[in-house]
Formats: C-alpha cells, structure tokens, sequence
C-alpha cells in the first residue's frame, strides 16, 4: 500500500513539475492539480472516492504509517504552496515530509519579530533627531538674539557689520574641536551659512533703522520746493531737457504754468555719453531758468553734476537733482545733503533698489530730509526703450520709505508714443509725481530731441493722464 501510495503522489508531481516549478502555477491551479492527484489514493480504513476539496488538517488516517506520514507531507507543502516558499522538488525528497513548511514558519517568526524590533528602534532614532532638532533651533534663535545686539553695537560704534578676522578666527576653532563624523570642511561650510545668515539678520535690523525706512518714521514726509509741496497730491514735472535760451525756457514755462503744471525742470549742465555733445549752458541757464519760473509761480529743479557746482546751482535752484550718472557719487550725496535745499535723486542705470535707498540715505545722514526720489528706468538687454521703467521698484520704495516717489517716463521709455500709458501706470500705481520733457520744437533740441513733447503732444498726453491730476488746469 506504500509504495502504490508513493508511486501515485510522484505521479501526479511529475505531472506539476512540467512547469518547472511550483513558483510558475498558481494557487488556484496548484490546488486543482494536487486535488485531482490525490483523488486516486486509497486511503487506509476507507473506500476510494473523489474529494472535490482539498485535503485538510481535520482528515484523521486511522494509523501512522508511511500514508499517514505522506498525508501530513501534503498538508505542510499545501500551506508551504500558499505562500510561494516551497517547490516541487520538496514533493521528490523522501523524508522531508513537513519539514520545510515548519521551518519556514519558525523562519518567517523570527524575521517578524525582527522586523517588529526594529521598526520601533527606527521610531525611537527619529524622535530622538526631532528632539536635537529642537535643541539645535532653540540654540539658532538664542545666537540670532546674540548677534542682533552685536550688530546693534557695531552700527553706535559706527563698525563694519562684516568682520572678517573675526569669522576666520571662529572657523579655526571650530575645525580644531571638531569631533567628528563629519569632515572639518563640512563643518566650515554648516557654519558659514550659519555666519552668512547672521550677517543678512543683522544688515535687514540695521536697514530697518535707516533713516529712509518707514519703521523709523511712519508718516509721509512732505517736500516742500518753493511754492510747491510733493507727498500731497500727485504733481507734474515738466520741461526742456535742457535749457538752451531764454526765449525757449521762457516760452515753455509759459505754456507749462497754463496747463496747471506747478514744477518747471530744465538743465543747465548736462552729464553726457560723449564728451563732444551739449553740456549745457551752465550758470546762465541756472539764473534764465530761475526767471522763468519765478515768473510764473513755479519751483525750479536742475541738476547738479560736480561738488564743485553745488553752491551755485543752490542759489538758483528750489530743488537740487542728482542724476542716474551721478547716483553713487557719495561725495556728491553728501554735499547737497549739506546744503538743507530739497534733493530730486533718480535711481542709477543700474542700481538695485537697496543702493539707491542708500543713495538716499548719504543725503538724509546730513540732516536733510527733503528728498524725492525718481524713478527713472534701469537699463536692461531691451533695445526697443532707451530704458526699462521697473515701477515694481517705485512701489517698493513707496512701500519701504517715507519719501516722496516720481517716475520719470521721458527717460524710461525713449520715446514719445510710450509716455502716456507709462505716465498712466505709475500714477496709478501711487506714486506722487511723473516727470516729462516737453520743448518748444523737438526737432531743433540740442538733446534727446526723440523723447521730448511739443505743445500739442503735451496736450494729448495731459488729457491722457487728467483723471490721476486733479489739479491741472484744462488742456486748450
């Protein structure tokens, strides 16, 4: 009965094997096919009949035995199966019936229990991490207090913010008591940043105590030039880019004064590319200019170019301007600070918008407080503008500042098709003022004779923008 009992179940494993192994059926079939194998052996105690169930462990066999013993086989390497641990070949191996199927449950125990301890020893590992985290930023914000004060010191005493002797000097030590794992120069570059962003903390405290910023003073400032006053109301900034007769100046004021328009601009000296080109009529200009305006009730602002000038153009001027040329000339800055007349300051060609607070701030350290700023385009890759008007940099500095801020469009675009809608866009932006160039007869100008307005194009461009000047005269 043995060995038919054997014969058979090789049989049918014969017959599974064709697959190679029992990893290539699936459980469905495997189950199908062990069930129609074991359906042909006579049990002992018995009669033969078919199960169509697969054999169980509740099945008792009357005796121990060499079926008993195979029967048990089965069970084990059908459970083996279910898990996809056992191939056929455990079927052919006498003697080790059940075995592999014990094993691998003791096996599969251990890993589980293995794999338990080790995923609380994972969570244990990261909460300890989360807890060093905290430390570490409790630790970063008690150092960011430290270095706040320091730096606060350094501006009393009037020291560089940067000190780098001392940040060498930290490094050092910190590379000598390095006890590792990580590499002294990974060390050095952690704490760099960490030097780095102390450095940003301590120049944005020091900036937010500059006398341009909106935190030491939150109220508007108001400019007063001569009859007029900026940080009221929006005012219009017109005139010749340069001055070049009186019968011109004089004309412009005229026509200018009838528009409503309260601030006559004209050069008499002009910073220029080449030193071949107008430069202006200097000091006549300064007093034609001064009459002009006067005449008509209006405040006179021209530039001033060189320190050397800066006393007489005073005399003459209700309002100093310092040009984009002239933008980080400290010197200059300093020097018309002194001088207590209002400064119209215009952004550099290329200066960020922190350079050119701090352009300001030159000027009010002298005690001077009357200062405008103009935004005035910065230049950029674009060839279609003479410049590129960055207005989001004229609302930062309304935003930012206390100061009076004016765009002037002339400079920005280039261009006369341009100006109304640039004009259009900063005072609807909020800015307290727009410059324009207008002369007489462009054609003729002896400078930037492309973006200045006649008469009749500056009426166009007044009726343009009348909705956002409330106190301008009516075009005729």
């Amino acid at each position: 009965m043995s060995a038919e009992i054997v014969n058979v179940i090789r049989s049918c494993t014969r017959d599974l094997s064709n697959a190679a192994s029992w990893h290539t059926l699936s459980p469905r079939k495997a189950r199908a096919r062990t069930v129609a194998g074991a359906a042909q052996i006579e049990w002992p105690g018995r009669e033969p009949r078919n199960r169509p169930q697969s054999i169980r462990a509740k099945h008792h066999v009357s005796s121990p035995g060499p079926a008993a013993r195979l029967h048990y086989r089965w069970i084990g390497v059908q459970a083996a199966r279910r898990s996809g641990a056992v191939c056929c070949a455990a079927l052919r191996r006498p003697g080790c019936a059940g075995r592999p199927y014990v094993g691998l449950t003791r096996h599969r125990s251990r890993a589980h229990s293995s794999l338990k301890m080790n995923t609380e020893r994972l969570k244990d590992l990261r909460s300890e991490v989360d807890r060093i985290n905290r430390e570490l930023l409790g630790l970063l914000s008690a150092r960011a207090m430290v270095v706040s004060e320091i730096g606060q010191l350094q501006s009393e005493l009037q020291l560089h913010l940067y000190d780098p002797g001392r940040e060498a000097e930290m490094l050092a030590y910190l590379a000598a008591e390095n006890p590792g794992p990580f590499s002294s120069e990974t060390i050095c570059h952690l704490f760099k940043e960490v030097f780095k962003a102390s450095l940003d903390l301590k120049e944005r405290q020091t900036a937010a105590r500059c006398l341009y910023s909106r935190h030491v003073k939150p109220q508007n400032t108001k400019v007063v030039a001569g009859p007029v006053t900026f940080g009221t109301a929006p005012l219009l900034i017109a005139g010749p880019c340069s001055i070049e007769s009186a019968e011109q100046i004089t004309d412009t004021a005229r026509f200018l004064s009838s528009r409503g328009v309260r601030v006559l601009r004209g050069g008499a000296y002009k910073p220029r590319t080449s030193p071949y080109g107008f430069q202006g009529l200097g000091v006549p200009a300064l007093r034609i200019g001064r009459a002009a305006a006067d005449a008509h009730l209006m405040a006179f602002v021209t530039e001033v170019v060189d320190t050397r000038d800066v006393a007489v153009v005073a005399e003459s001027a209700h309002m100093l301007q310092v040009g984009a040329r002239n933008a980080q000339n400290f010197a200059l800055l300093r020097e018309v600070g002194r001088t207590l007349r209002p400064v119209l300051l215009k952004r550099g060609l290329a200066q960020t918008v922190e350079e050119w607070l701090n352009a300001a701030e030159y000027i009010l350290a002298q005690g001077n407080d009357q200062v405008v700023l103009c935004e005035r385009g910065i230049r950029t890759f674009e060839r279609w503008t003479r410049n590129t008007l960055d207005l989001s940099a004229a609302v930062l500095a309304k935003h930012a500042t206390h100061l009076p801020v004016v765009v002037d469009v002339s400079h920005a675009a280039g261009r006369r098709d341009l100006l109304a809608p640039l004009a259009r866009a900063a005072l609807a932006a909020g800015v307290d003022g727009v410059m324009v160039e207008v002369h007489p007869n462009p054609m003729v100008a002896l400078s930037d004779a492309e973006q200045q307005l006649d008469f009749a194009e500056f009426d166009s461009f007044l009726e343009a923008i009348r909705n956002f000047l409330p106190d301008t005269a009516p075009a005729r």
